[in-house]
């Protein structure tokens, strides 16, 4: 009889917390919760209580501890559906299906830029320590959760710009460049003269065969960042004067490649750089289009740029 007695009550337990596990939630929209590290499973079900998510919070945590016994319960943000029931909770908590966060970097970017970026995101904490240079990032989307430091994701694009350079290298079709440096260098003023994916490898090439033959550069947005060091936009044309600064960065006054990057090139002008079109052109002027028109010789592109004045008038 008392057997039967405990058999009963065990079944009654059994069809509570079952009931209980299933039942869903009142709440009418999404809430955010946040898990901080070493919260016990009793205040976690305290906390859901408190924000109205669960009832009966003794037993969700009865329910937890059972079907959390040798489990870890990460930390972190959870954003909590309405009618979630406190076995989706606890399975949601069991998987570690924190709230995940992103950062995009635009191609293009400076360091100063990206650098600011990371320092207002208004989730990501501590200091950033490092020192880090011009063309130090691949810009991408960057995925991240609370919790995660500025460091760790400045870190992240450091790394990810290490391994493309790595994974790209082997398969680079010209041997023009010499190293990591000068390849994010000109990638980083291919970046910056088109927009246009499909342009990149005949800009490239244009730069290859002026490098080849001795000319300078030429190329506006390194003479831009002479003037800015990219920590702002310069919001004009660049004029006579400016092409006559002192800068190892003012490609109409020095020859060869700029000291360091201007900017951090996407993937894109990277694999342009590193793989450009095979072409005789050595100039190349906006259209009106919006991309470029590529000549050979000096007399036909003069005929290029005073169409594109008339265009721009």
């Amino acid at each position: 009889m008392k057997l039967r007695y405990i058999l009963y009550c065990l079944t009654l337990i059994s069809a509570i917390l079952i009931a209980y596990a299933l039942f869903p939630n009142t709440i009418s929209q999404e809430k955010t919760i946040v898990i901080n590290k070493g919260t016990s499973r009793k205040e976690i079900a305290k906390t859901l209580a408190r924000e109205k998510i669960i009832s009966l919070p003794s037993l969700y945590w009865v329910l937890s501890k059972i079907l959390t016994l040798n489990s870890y319960i990460q930390a972190g943000e959870y954003n909590i559906p309405a009618k979630s029931s406190p076995l989706n909770i606890i399975n949601m908590m069991k998987q570690g299906n924190v709230v995940i966060r992103k950062i995009t970097i635009p191609e293009g970017f400076t360091t100063f830029q990206i650098i600011e970026l990371v320092q207002n995101d208004p989730i990501l904490t501590g200091e950033i320590k490092t020192n880090y240079k011009e063309g130090d990032f691949l810009p991408n989307t960057y995925f991240y959760t609370l919790g995660d430091t500025k460091q760790q994701i400045l870190d992240k694009m450091n790394k990810a710009l290490i391994k493309t350079l790595e994974n790209l290298w082997s398969c680079r079709s010209d041997m023009l460049l010499k190293n990591y440096q000068q390849v994010l260098t000109l990638a980083s003023i291919v970046e910056k003269e088109t927009k246009f994916p499909d342009e990149r490898a005949l800009v490239a090439s244009v730069f290859y065969n002026r490098l080849r033959l001795g000319m300078p550069l030429q190329a506006d947005p390194t003479t831009i960042y002479a003037i800015t060091q990219g920590k702002y936009t310069l919001e004009r044309p660049l004029n006579k004067n400016d092409l006559q600064i002192i800068s190892p960065f003012n490609t109409y006054k020095t020859r060869g490649l700029p000291p360091s990057p201007i900017a951090n090139p996407g993937i894109d002008s990277i694999i342009a750089v590193l793989n450009p079109a095979s072409t005789n052109y050595l100039y190349f002027v906006a259209n009106s289009e919006g991309k470029h028109t590529y000549s050979v010789k000096l007399h036909d592109h003069n005929k290029h740029v005073i169409n594109y004045r008339k265009l721009r008038k």
